[in-house]
């Protein structure tokens, strides 16, 4: 018990059972004040940048101060708030949750999360080393894209250069397997 509620509740001669009592009805007149704030935590809490366990774990830790204080929340409203609340980078997650019929529990949701979370993360390296060899970065050259692939159109006879075009008799120095023209 802290000093300062202490001195809120003592009053000098009290038992034991009155100051009982003073520090109850403390609590109790607090309660339904407490629910009303962790219940709007709850319902509005979300997981921004924090990872998978620690946003479960606060989670839970909000379900149960609300169990404490007498608002008990279901598996089910657990879920759905954690799936509601949860980052974008898990949104494909999400909508599979959402479709699950009947919804997995707490603990099924946050391994799911979890699983999901360092399938990205070891991922993520992959991707990288991928985007820097295709970059020109360690293990070569810029890969040729479409644009740059695109075969050149034949050229036509009459735009060869001069030497290709003249050569007269029997083979006249053209590797060409076009007839000259003359």
């Amino acid at each position: 018990m802290t000093d300062d509620l202490a001195d809120t509740v003592s009053q000098h001669g009290s038992t034991a059972r009155v100051l009982w009592l003073s520090i109850e009805s403390q609590f109790l007149g607090n309660r339904t004040t407490c629910a009303l704030y962790t219940d709007q935590e709850f319902r509005s809490f979300s997981q921004d940048d924090l990872p998978v366990a620690e946003y479960c774990r606060r989670y839970k830790k909000l379900d149960e101060d609300l169990r404490d204080l007498g608002e008990p929340v279901s598996d089910r409203t657990l879920v759905l708030n954690i799936v509601r609340g949860h980052n974008e980078r898990f949104l494909a997650l999400g909508l599979h949750l959402r479709r699950t019929n009947p919804l997995p529990s707490f603990l099924q949701v946050r391994d799911d999360l979890a699983l999901e979370e360092l399938t990205m993360a070891k991922a993520a390296p992959a991707a990288a080393l991928t985007a820097l060899s295709g970059t020109g970065g360690p293990g070569g050259s810029k890969p040729p894209t479409p644009s740059t692939a695109a075969p050149r159109p034949p050229q036509q006879p009459s735009q060869r250069p001069p030497q290709q075009q003249s050569g007269g008799g029997s083979g006249g120095g053209s590797s060409s397997s076009q007839p000259q023209q003359r």
